[in-house]
């Protein structure tokens, strides 16, 4: 029961300033559903430049894994690239999504913790290897840690992060 009311309620939020973060719900049909914001909603906020200190968005993906072992689902999220800094959470090696790799729609992808220790054995090797999820190829730029990882949906954590575009994003 103590690991439980620990895990729950004593351990304390794995970001940097928890207090200084806040999620935006839209709600739509008279109340009656909150929702993600629309890309419109946040396109206008990160245009003002003077409502937040820092904006971050994701939406969530589910892309098969194939080719290092036997293929398996995963859940993963697309992030802008200043998820990173707003949560205060560095890769564990490598790197994590720049300006450039948004811009041009990179084919990059940032790996779990979870998911380099049992699908590539905790290898720094497994930087710069390309890994097929979907139908794309995409090539690792970074492992991010568990802690990165405990920002879940649904109660599955997030698997890999691929980059996310503010322009182009349709979430909500």
């Amino acid at each position: 029961i103590f690991s439980t009311f620990h895990s729950l309620i004593l351990r304390p939020l794995p970001f940097e300033d928890p207090t200084t973060l806040h999620t935006l719900w839209q709600e739509r049909n008279g109340g009656q559903l909150a929702t993600g914001p629309s890309a419109g909603l946040v396109r206008h906020l990160v245009e003002q430049g003077d409502v937040f200190e820092e904006l971050a968005a994701y939406a969530v993906v589910e892309h098969s894994l194939a080719g290092h072992g036997e293929p398996v689902m995963l859940t993963g999220a697309e992030i802008t690239a200043s998820m990173s800094a707003v949560l205060g959470v560095e890769p564990l090696i490598g790197r994590t999504f720049a300006d450039e790799d948004i811009r041009h729609n990179a084919p990059v992808v940032l790996l779990s913790e979870a998911v380099w220790r049992s699908r590539f054995g905790s290898s720094d090797a497994v930087l710069g290897t390309p890994i097929r999820l979907g139908p794309d190829t995409r090539t690792v730029i970074g492992v991010m840690p568990a802690r990165f990882s405990r920002y879940q949906d649904h109660g599955r954590p997030h698997e890999y992060w691929l980059p996310l575009d503010w322009s182009r994003a349709r979430f909500g």
